[in-house]
């Protein structure tokens, strides 16, 4: 074969390969196809969408809270969920009872007339705001607590209304007398210390760690334990707070400075870019939300007695009283620097040393 021809047939088989056809065996597994089906999930299940053993629980605490009533006529009945329409509200600022709020609660306990019902019996213990998509029309949504004694006193033909009254999870909750009235931590202190001494003497003996029964006085007595607590922030004054309370020797350690310095040092860092790193956004007497926005955020119950203590605290050394009721409460810087003056002159006066 000449050298042209040797060319023709490597260059005709190169224009070819795209038709070359390689055949091979390969063992190919039949596998059975898994058929997927969609679930939807719920995020909160409601109504006949509830899994049988949800239904059975919730008819179990149901029955529960029905036994745990002694007597309807006492206490305060809780009513939670109570929407009242924007337009029938006077507005985020008010906090008090309403004619929509009033219409509310008259549906709730089937009074006919909404008018009737004497604002003096109810207060409101949460206010918040319901702008969901959801619904036809936003609202405010009320918890509202109905004292008995004085809805009676002021209309008495509410008995029978109150009689038929039955708790609803999530919806009405009977309060015994004894539970429904909370203070401030520091009052919660003194009760227990008071408690204390009258069932160990059988009369209130104010004696509990010092040796007197005033907790900011420091001489004579037993000795104190001393604690050290680390960290000026919300825990580390709360803290040192009740342990004062109590009576021990509380030293409270804290890197930065006080507000009123710190305030300066954030001043210089935003404006001349001098950074002090004992004093700064993150580090100083209030912790790192000082200098942010304040919400007061808890997944604890926001009605529970010990969430409305740590509150009234904070409005003891200066915060405003709507942080009790607003279902989101929030404090700016410009309320904090002052409130926690007020904190730090407190625990001065307890005793405590800052360090």
């Amino acid at each position: 074969m000449s050298l042209s021809q040797t060319n023709f047939l490597s260059s005709s088989l190169l224009s070819s390969s795209h038709d070359l056809r390689i055949p091979y065996s390969r063992a190919v597994l039949s596998y059975p196809r898994i058929q997927t089906h969609r679930i939807l999930c719920a995020t909160k299940r409601t109504g006949k969408r509830r899994y049988p053993s949800e239904r059975r629980k919730l008819r179990t605490e149901q029955k529960e809270a029905v036994a745990k009533v002694k007597n309807k006529l006492e206490g305060v009945w809780r009513l939670s969920k109570l929407g009242v329409p924007v337009g029938d509200d006077p507005g985020k600022d008010f906090l008090g009872i309403s004619e929509g709020l009033l219409q509310a609660i008259a549906k709730v306990i089937e009074f006919p007339v909404a008018s009737m019902l004497p604002e003096d019996a109810f207060s409101v213990i949460r206010k918040s705001f319901d702008a969901r998509k959801i619904l036809k029309e936003a609202k405010f949504v009320y918890t509202v607590d109905l004292d008995v004694k004085t809805l009676l006193e002021l209309e008495p033909r509410a008995h029978d209304f109150i009689f038929r009254l039955e708790p609803k999870i999530g919806l009405i909750e009977h309060v015994p007398t004894e539970k429904s009235v909370s203070g401030d931590l520091i009052s919660v202190v003194n009760d227990c210390k008071r408690i204390n001494s009258e069932t160990a003497s059988g009369e209130y003996e104010p004696q509990i760690i010092n040796g007197s029964g005033d907790p900011h006085h420091h001489g004579g007595g037993r000795s104190k334990p001393k604690i050290a607590v680390v960290g000026g922030g919300p825990s580390g004054l709360f803290a040192a707070l009740v342990l004062a309370e109590f009576g021990a020797d509380v030293t409270l350690i804290e890197r930065g400075q006080a507000v009123e310095e710190r305030g300066r040092d954030i001043g210089a860092l935003v404006v001349r870019k001098i950074l002090d790193m004992e004093s700064n956004f993150c580090f100083g007497e209030g912790g790192a939300g000082t200098w942010s926005d304040g919400k007061l955020v808890t997944r604890i119950g926001k009605n529970s007695a010990t969430v409305l203590a740590v509150l009234k605290t904070l409005v003891r050394f200066g915060a405003p009283e709507n942080i009790l009721i607003n279902g989101k409460p929030h404090l700016g810087t410009d309320k904090l620097v002052p409130l926690l003056r007020n904190f730090r002159h407190y625990l001065q006066s307890a005793g405590v040393s800052l360090e």
